[in-house]
């Protein structure tokens, strides 16, 4: 890994030579003759380029000649104090862990930094990438801009893109537009094609049981592109010791650690245990170029292409795996249908809480009264939150969930916990709530709902991870979404929560991908799904249509949240069952404990009653029962003149004793 000379043209930027204006033969600087061509400056202008670090506005200095980007320990200890410092052994083994200058000299590294890396004042470009820097025990000047980002930028941008690429170089290197074109295309050219490298068990026997599916842990060989986690697996097929077994093929997710590794799926459909030496290889992995869907009308099948010398281009990948969900009530050949059919739709559910879904089709607009912005101050974070809550805006950043922004809108943030004692960073929208018009798109009556479930003895629920962040804000309304923090104003890429039509743009989205299936096997309430039907070879389709029109669209499920095949479910609050609707047992503690509790006040009782009617399609002669309760409503003879005096309407004021 070499280093440019742009480092060593750093340091002599301020020591500019005399260069000998006459023309003396002796002199190694002397000057052409007017007849011979021009001399090149001795040192040309430096090729800065503006651009953001993980939110910090810099001019670094843009280097087509360095193979990695750069930033040293003292930039870094200044600038980016809480960016974790990650070792180069995670990237290098110690034999090759040789980083040169051009001179040959070795280069001191402390480690390298992962950078969030957008380009300042340049909308096109705006878009962030995720750069890793290393940290040099050299000074330098300012941060420096490798090949890698320009490759990254250029290679992984649709066309569109070029025109501002251009741009920003021609501004950098004060080049004109042809010359910087030219450029462009050279970093365009295709690279020689990758050949796969081969994946290797570990250093011990596995042994994988009869009947039973084992996720086998492999290291990614050192040579494969780590910029890119997804990968392609294709098994070996000519292997002794792997005739007995199914391996799983198609899309892996390489996963992150001292040494990088991934999981590969691997069957055993005999009735005894098979045993697989310790380095056995289990087949070929290499980089994706991209992700080509075949056809948007038909169900999803993903057609793969990588760059590979010596195999097909395109291939079906399915990503097959075996999502964790109880199926501990079913008998087992049932257990054995429902697995089969989670193994074939798995890329319906998410692997950790770190696969969330996408779903392009889902663009909600805002539509607004005015065009005035609305906007507050920022409200302090607590200081022992303080590093949790910058940690979760940095990670929505690394996500691209959301952008840094300019716009004038302007909501703060509220620090929330869930019930898992992890922060959520909610939004205070109701300025800008106030001014959106309504979507009166309607969510279903929970009644409405219920009441089409009779006679139906099967059931399952649906339930999605941060729903509202799988879908996208339409890029004309992006800059409403804005919020403050202390460490500046981003907006919402994603959905956020708390804006007052995402439940409507939710709701019409759930409905139009499940299409003629709403109704008829499924009932959608927001990103909860039921699936009901009356036989379990009918559920077990029905579920399986569900799920694969919600991978069509790009939805993800948590499976640890996920009701599958029960005879009873809970669901909008109720208990669902072949037996009909019912309240949940564990809501009505809450309404017993009110029995030791006595109103006081008018208010007190009207809270009562909106409590108590919530429940009243359950309860037979509700009406006839609360009579006594809605009693104290009604004004005493002789009070009713200085009460409702004191009141704006007929009512008695919320304060009145009852």
């Amino acid at each position: 890994m070499l280093m440019s000379e742009n480092c060593a043209k750093e340091s002599l930027l301020n020591k500019r030579p005399k260069v000998n204006n006459e023309s003396d033969p002796k002199s190694p600087l002397s000057l052409p003759t007017q007849t011979s061509r021009r001399l090149a400056k001795f040192i040309g202008a430096k090729a800065l380029a503006r651009c953001d670090l993980n939110g910090l506005t810099v001019n670094a200095l843009l280097d087509s000649g360095a193979q990695v980007s750069m930033i040293d320990r003292s930039w870094k200890k200044k600038y980016l104090p809480d960016a974790p410092v990650r070792p180069l052994s995670e990237i290098f083994d110690d034999e090759e862990l040789e980083i040169q200058a051009v001179n040959g000299e070795a280069l001191p590294f402390d480690g390298w930094v992962l950078i969030t890396v957008s380009f300042a004042g340049n909308s096109v470009l705006s878009q962030s990438i995720m750069v890793p820097f290393l940290i040099s025990g050299i000074t330098l000047e300012r941060p420096i801009l490798g090949f890698n980002v320009l490759e990254e930028v250029v290679q992984s941008r649709p066309a569109e893109l070029l025109p501002a690429l251009t741009t920003l170089l021609s501004d950098s290197i004060s080049a004109s537009m042809d010359q910087v074109e030219m450029l462009v295309n050279f970093l365009q050219a295709d690279k020689p094609p990758m050949h796969p490298r081969l994946l290797r068990t570990g250093n011990y026997v596995i042994a994988v049981p009869a009947g039973q599916v084992a996720w086998v842990k492999c290291q990614i060989p050192p040579t494969v592109d780590l910029s890119d986690p997804l990968l392609l697996f294709e098994p070996e097929e000519n292997n002794a010791h792997l005739e007995e077994l199914e391996i799983g093929e198609g899309l892996v997710e390489m996963q992150s650690a001292k040494r990088p590794y991934t999981t590969i799926p691997i069957r055993n459909n005999t009735k005894h245990p098979v045993t697989i030496p310790r380095k056995t290889v289990l087949g070929s992995i290499q980089a994706v170029a991209r992700v080509i869907e075949a056809n948007p009308q038909e169900p999803p099948r993903l057609r793969i292409v990588a760059n590979v010398a010596a195999t097909s281009a395109a291939q079906t990948a399915s990503g097959l795996w075996q999502p964790l969900v109880d199926l501990s009530h079913l008998s087992g050949e049932e257990q054995d249908k429902v697995k089969k059919m989670l193994w074939e739709e798995s890329a319906a559910f998410a692997r950790d809480s770190h696969d969330i879904g996408c779903i392009p089709s889902l663009q909600m607009s805002i539509n607004l009264k005015d065009d005035i912005p609305v906007q507050r101050a920022y409200a302090s974070v607590p200081k022992p939150l303080f590093k949790e809550v910058k940690e979760y805006v940095q990670d929505l950043l690394m996500k691209g969930w959301i952008v840094k922004s300019k716009s004038s809108y302007a909501a703060p943030v509220v620090c929330v916990r869930k019930k898992d004692g992890t922060l959520r960073l909610c939004i205070d929208y109701r300025l800008l709530n106030q001014k959106t018009i309504p979507d009166r798109h309607p969510l279903p009556r929970i009644q409405d709902l219920t009441d089409t479930l009779g006679g139906y003895s099967w059931f399952s629920i649906l339930d999605q991870g941060k729903a509202y962040h799988q879908g996208f804000v339409s890029k004309d309304a992006q800059h409403l979404t804005a919020f403050i923090t202390p460490w500046g104003l981003y907006e919402w890429v994603r959905i956020p929560f708390g804006l007052s039509n995402a439940p409507a743009a939710f709701q019409r989205s759930m409905e139009e991908m499940l299409g003629p299936l709403r109704d008829d096997c499924c009932l959608p309430y927001l990103d909860d799904v039921l699936c009901y039907a009356k036989t379990f070879d009918e559920h077990v389709e029905g579920v399986r249509r569900v799920l694969q029109a919600l991978q069509r669209h790009g939805v993800k499920l948590r499976p640890e949240k996920c009701e599958l095949f029960r005879r009873e479910v809970r669901y909008v609050g109720r208990l669902v069952s072949a037996q009909g609707v019912r309240i949940d047992p564990k809501d009505l503690d809450a309404v017993r404990s009110l029995a030791s509790r006595t109103p006081q006040t008018v208010g007190d009782v009207r809270k009562l009653t909106g409590f108590l009617g919530y429940y009243r399609s359950y309860i037979q002669d509700f009406s006839r029962i609360a009579k006594p309760i809605y009693e104290l409503l009604q004004a005493k003879p002789g009070q009713a003149a200085v009460e409702r005096g004191k009141s704006k309407g007929p009512q008695l004021p919320s304060r009145t004793p009852v």
